[in-house]
Order: structure tokens, then sequence, then C-alpha cells
């Protein structure tokens, strides 16, 4: 006839571990940092193993508790107990590991507890949660919330009648998750701007309201900070400008949160930042009337605009060329200039148009093409 037999239940603080068992768990030293068990995946353990481990959190789930990780380090320690157990084959007389702590947990765990089973019974993972959920102490261990490990390993005496099984439980502290600092309003719509012209400035709000908002350029394959801008702590903006480039040319930006004490770091996506020569405009032309004259008779006169006030030429097409044949300079106060055409002595159609030379900063601008024809 199948019987079974419970051991009760234990579960070790690791205060009490330090001066109950002493000698035999080591307290890390002050400038150790606590290290936490590793974990193993169910597929690495055996059937009756695994199904132990996910009815244990079937149990826990439909209780609204978390779910339990394998421990490494703890399986081992429950593989040994049960092996010790096993090959002693104690029956009713087993008892649980003196060396819980040392043989279940790493310096970072705060707690562990063990359950423990013998059976000539049926190897069923639920029977034996089961049996332990019918017991007042070992039901605890299972729905205990502050667990975050499990472990279980079994052995069979060496005659084959018994398996011993060994369910350990351990509570490491959970990884605390950095928040990411939010960082709203930074505009990535591209821009494209003359030289030496400010770009369009960006207010961006940040969460937490502290630190610094970097802007950062990207050069020669990496981002550069280029500007600092404090975050405000009444309302956590801050303001970010952009320099004047002189140089033509497309520039990438970024903004970017190193983080604070309580939130991780973060950067923006990619800005981009088009930056050209300034036009000039030349205005007053009227190339859209084709002007016929007599022989020796000039074409009449245009009064012009250049928007930057520089030099203007007129020009007129020699075969595939266009020729200079006069300068004017504007007025410096209106931008204006009278366009006198040259006398033609021989009939035909001449065309003209007027130029204005580009520069570092300007783009060189030019008239449409003015057609005078000779009779």
């Amino acid at each position: 006839m199948a019987f079974a037999r419970l051991k009760r239940s234990i579960t070790v603080a690791v205060s009490a571990a330090l001066v109950i068992v002493a000698g035999a768990v080591t307290a890390p030293s002050a400038n150790a940092a606590p290290s936490i068990d590793t974990t193993r995946s169910l597929a690495s353990l055996d059937s009756l193993s695994r199904g132990v481990v996910e009815e244990t959190n079937r149990i826990r789930a439909a209780r609204g508790l978390s779910k339990l990780a394998v421990a490494e380090y703890a399986t081992q320690g429950s593989a040994k107990w049960a092996g010790f157990l096993a090959k002693n084959n104690l029956r009713s007389k087993m008892y649980h590991d003196p060396n819980l702590y040392k043989t279940t947990a790493r310096s970072a765990a705060s707690s562990v507890g063990e359950n423990i089973l013998y059976t000539s019974g049926s190897a069923d993972a639920k029977r034996f949660l089961q049996m332990w959920m019918d017991s007042p102490g070992h039901k605890a261990n299972i729905v205990r919330g502050q667990w975050t490990h499990i472990a279980v390993a079994w052995q069979r005496s060496p005659d084959g009648k018994y398996l011993y099984m060994v369910q350990r439980f351990a509570t490491y502290p959970k990884k605390k998750v950095a928040k990411t600092v939010a960082l709203k309003g930074y505009s990535t719509a591209s821009q494209t701007v003359a030289r030496n012209t400010t770009p369009k400035k960006n207010v961006v709000t940040v969460a937490p309201r502290a630190g610094k908002v970097q802007l950062q350029r990207l050069t020669n394959g990496k981002w550069k900070t280029v500007r600092t801008f404090t975050v405000s702590s009444s309302n956590g903006r801050a303001t970010v400008t952009y320099p004047k480039h002189t140089k033509a040319g497309t520039y990438r930006y970024r903004v970017r949160h190193s983080g604070t004490s309580t939130h991780k770091a973060t950067v923006s996506k990619t800005k981009t930042i088009k930056v050209v020569k300034k036009a000039q405009k030349i205005t007053g032309y009227n190339a859209k009337k084709r002007t016929t004259v007599a022989k020796r008779v000039a074409a009449g006169k245009d009064v012009i605009a250049v928007s930057t006030k520089r030099t203007v030429a007129l020009q007129q097409k020699k075969g595939s060329r266009w020729v200079t044949i006069k300068r004017y300079k504007p007025s410096s106060k209106t931008g204006r200039a009278t366009v006198k055409y040259p006398v033609v002595t021989k009939k035909g159609t001449y065309q003209f148009r007027l130029k204005v030379a580009g520069t570092t900063t300007y783009k060189p601008a030019t008239s449409k093409v003015k057609t005078v024809r000779v009779k």
C-alpha cells in the first residue's frame, strides 16, 4: 500500500540564519556586493521537477502571487539534500537541512524556505502539491508572497521503493527598473535656414523637473554636445536654441538628458537642419514684353532694385555665352539702379539679362531673359 509522510515546513530569515547557524554561513564583507542566484530554464529540469515548479506557480497565480524563477544554486542544494535523504532512507526520521541558508541562497537573499516529503506512491507533481497544500505549514511556504525563486529536486532510495522530494524557496531583492526621463516638445521636423541665420528654437518639457538638456550635433560620425540648457525646477521646461552656421550644408541634431538618480538617460530622435545661402532678388526688370526698336536706337531703360544693394551686371547673349557688357551700382539707400541698353546698328534679335554675383553668404541671382528686336 502506498503511503507518504510529510516533514514540517521551515522558513529561515537571513538574520536568524546568520545567528542560529553560526559558522555555517559567512556574512559578506562590507565591501562585497551582495550576489544573486542565477536562474535556469524550466526545460533544463526533469519532467517531475518541472511539473512541481509549474504546479506551484499555478497555485500561486490563482492567488494573485508572482511567478517564481528557477534558481540554479538552490537547485544544486536541493539535489544534494534529496540525495542525502534518499541515500540514508530516513523516511519518518527525515529532517531539514541544518545549513539551509548556506546551501540554498547567495548572499543577497533575505529569506529561504524548504518543503520535503517522501512517498512510496506514484511520482506525480499534482499529487505532491496537494499533499503539501493539505498541510498548513507547507501551504504557507508555497503561497508566501515574498518568494522570488524556487528549486526542486528528488531522488529515490537505494532499494528504489521510496522517493524523496525537496522543494526550496528564496527571496532576492527585485531589480529596480529605473524610469526613463520623459522628454516632450522637441520637434524633429527638418528646417531649412539661410547662412548666418538662427534656426527656430524648441521649448522642451522634461520629467522629472531636474538636470540639464544637452544639444548634440553629429560630427564625423560622433555625437558631440554643443550646448547645454538647465531644466526649470518650477515647470520642467528648457529652451533649446541652435547655433548659426556660416557654411552651407546639412546638420543633424538631437537632444539628450543624462538622467538623474531615479531616472535613466534619454535621447530624442534626430532633427535635420539644412543651411543654404541667402537669396538675392532683382525686381523691376521687365523681361516679359519683347521690345522692338530701330537701328541705332537704344531700348528703353529699366529701373530695377537689388535686395542686397550689390552691383548688378547687364549681360548679353553672344553665341552660347553670356557676356557682361555693363555694370551698375545700386543706390546704397534704396537698392535701385537704372539699366540702360546699348545702341545696336545691325538688325536682329538680341537677348539680355541681369545678374548679381554670388558670395559666401548669398546665392547668385539672375533675372529672366529680355528680348530686344532691332529692325
